[in-house]
């Protein structure tokens, strides 16, 4: 990295993309690829978990040109493809971290999914639940 170079992350999560998204987020993709440096997805990639969102947001990145990182979320998980979802996003070179680490523009990133708040025995119970 160069001394004094100044690195602009665009981080977003929640996105929910949506088979009925079609269009949708490609310029977005595009105009945020013109201001930052390195685009940060952070979960809830896609709404319900089908592989065909995740298919299309995969085409919805076509035409970004700078580094894509990101993890999956509870959302992504849903239906139990998120495999195949993360698979179909590293087509698309998104760098798709789960328990991994990846150094870009001497930038680290470490990334997993976590739910409720936490990991393992350091989750947030649900709402309404007591802790024992």
């Amino acid at each position: 990295m160069e001394t004094g170079k100044i690195i602009k992350i665009a981080a977003l999560g929640d996105i929910h993309v949506k088979e009925s998204d079609k269009g949708k987020w490609n310029h977005f993709f595009k105009d945020i690829a013109e201001i930052a440096d390195i685009i940060v997805l952070c979960g809830d990639l896609t709404d319900t978990g089908h592989l065909e969102e995740a298919v299309l947001l995969g085409e919805e990145l076509k035409g970004v040109h700078i580094p894509i990182v990101g993890v999956l979320g509870n959302h992504d998980y849903e239906l139990d493809h998120q495999e195949e979802i993360r698979h179909e996003l590293i087509k698309h070179n998104v760098h798709v971290l789960d328990g991994e680490s990846i150094i870009i523009k001497g930038i680290g990133f470490a990334g997993v999914k976590g739910f409720g708040g936490g990991f393992d025995k350091h989750m947030l119970p649900m709402w309404g639940e007591k802790d024992e």
